[in-house]
């Protein structure tokens, strides 16, 4: 059991000693930045909620405590005379053109620089995803991180203040530059699943949240023809239109109101839609592809005897060749097609569940 304390203000930084520790299960204080747990895992490391070796930012942390505690062995990445990132800006430069040193520090790969003997950088910035795109006209004009104003600054300062740190880190990381929308995709997967495990196995719900938070500030951030902004605005005019009670003012929306039937919400929904559900995800995992072809079906009023029996009763390990995963996709689809062939606004559409879709 060990833990592998690194420098908050150099997170990319690690043990010399430690190093070879990192490339199998690996836990993290939910602290510890997102892109350090990538660079772990490209050299090897796998991110589990609970493994014998657990790195972190914060030695206050309790569960750090507790493993001190229990005297597990501890490597310190050493850096507590290193000068902070941000003494190496000048102090007369103009805040709005100065560069976010301490952001480059926080949110990029670690400044090069000496550090103490012993220790390794893993490099954050050594992936090869594609050619180096440029920052986005809007990551250009944003100042450094904290620096967040206005309404949304002062309502939600954190929220204000993530979307200034990742445009810094756009801006200054040779690695956030690089990437594309396609090249962030793995790692929004992840994210994903991570989080679908924290809410079943009653983990970090909170940390893993703000992993997805970062997929959704970096992919705004790579796009060059709209921000985050253009984003949540996506977002308020798909629910005025499906959710218009919320702005025509019919609707008492105070704490304490009155609940908003689900048969009417039912009905906004669809209506703002303007049609009935579309297709699943191309690339949906098999299984979940045939799982959601057999809800539709359900929905329809199918009984499960009019469902092929390859969704049914899907028998990938009985296979004798492969392909079993193209098979179970392709009968999926072509069940899904013949199911929207029945027509009707109702076509895969459970009443139970069509506030919660997402199109």
């Amino acid at each position: 059991m060990t833990i592998i304390v690194l420098d908050p203000r150099f997170p990319t930084a690690i043990p010399l000693e430690a190093a070879s520790l990192l490339t199998g299960e690996v836990s993290y204080t939910e602290e510890v930045p997102i892109r350090v747990r990538w660079a772990i895992a490209d050299a090897g490391g796998h991110s589990v909620s609970d493994a014998e070796i657990l790195v972190t930012t914060d030695v206050d942390n309790d569960d750090v405590q507790d493993r001190i505690a229990a005297g597990e062995r501890i490597f310190d990445v050493g850096l507590a005379e290193a000068p902070s990132p941000a003494a190496a800006v000048p102090s007369a430069a103009p805040a709005a053109t100065a560069a976010p040193a301490a952001a480059s520090a926080a949110t990029s790969a670690a400044p090069a620089q000496d550090t103490d003997e012993g220790t390794a950088r893993v490099a954050a910035d050594s992936r090869d995803d594609g050619p180096a795109a440029a920052p986005s006209a809007h990551a250009a004009s944003a100042t450094a991180p904290a620096a967040a104003g206005g309404e949304l600054g002062e309502r939600f300062p954190r929220v204000a203040e993530a979307i200034d740190v990742m445009s810094a880190a756009r801006r200054t990381g040779e690695w956030e530059a690089g990437q594309t929308h396609a090249s962030l995709l793995p790692y929004l997967i992840e994210e994903a699943f991570e989080f679908i495990d924290a809410v079943n196995e009653g983990g970090d719900v909170r940390g893993e949240l703000s992993d997805l938070l970062l997929q959704v500030l970096f992919q705004a951030e790579v796009a060059e023809d709209f921000d985050i902004d253009d984003v949540a605005g996506a977002f308020v005019d798909k629910m005025r239109l499906r959710k218009p009670y919320l702005f025509d003012g019919s609707r008492d929306l105070g704490e304490g109101a009155e609940l908003m039937p689900l048969a009417e919400q039912e009905e906004a929904w669809t209506a703002g839609r303007g049609g009935p559900r579309s297709q699943p995800a191309e690339f949906l995992p098999a299984l979940a592809l045939a799982e959601e072809a057999i809800r539709r079906a359900r929905a329809l009023g199918m009984s499960d005897s009019d469902i092929p029996v390859e969704l049914m009763c899907p028998t990938p390990g009985l296979e004798l060749e492969s392909g079993a995963e193209a098979r179970t996709r392709f009968v999926a689809r072509e069940f899904l097609m013949q199911l929207d062939s029945l027509g009707g606004p109702a076509a895969g559409e459970d009443p139970a569940d069509s506030n919660e879709s997402a199109e």
